[in-house]
């Protein structure tokens, strides 16, 4: 069975498998949502944190010596695209973020990765 392309001279043979594999692969690309879903953006300022096991972590403004007090009050934490729900502590040692991180379940990487972002302006 050979499919010719118009205007060549080349004849590309396909097996039946490979024609059906590539047909449904067609298929399903064309039944794709039209509008993906919104994704955070790292930006030049997102923070990535590596989390090694499962645990209550803090990050406050001596670990982040370019972020201000505002910046970390009005940060947004992200894991695998959703927000990470964070706690906001002031005391007399500043302003930290304290939030629940889990350790990695893919047998591929010991990190889980989290994205700190600063407030949108």
């Amino acid at each position: 069975m050979g499919r010719r392309c118009r205007g060549t001279r080349h004849t590309y043979r396909l097996a039946p498998v490979a024609y059906r594999l590539l047909l449904l692969l067609l298929l399903l690309g064309a039944c794709a949502p039209a509008t993906p879903a919104p994704v955070p953006v790292a930006t030049p300022t997102a923070i990535k944190l590596y989390i090694l096991e499962d645990g209550m972590y803090e990050i406050g403004e001596a670990d982040l010596p370019a972020w201000n007090a505002a910046t970390l009050q009005g940060a947004t934490l992200y894991h695998r695209r959703h927000p990470v729900p964070v706690w906001i502590v002031e005391d007399n040692e500043g302003v930290r973020l304290r939030f629940y991180g889990q350790a990695s379940d893919s047998r591929y990487s010991r990190e889980n990765v989290y994205w700190l972002q600063p407030a949108r302006t």
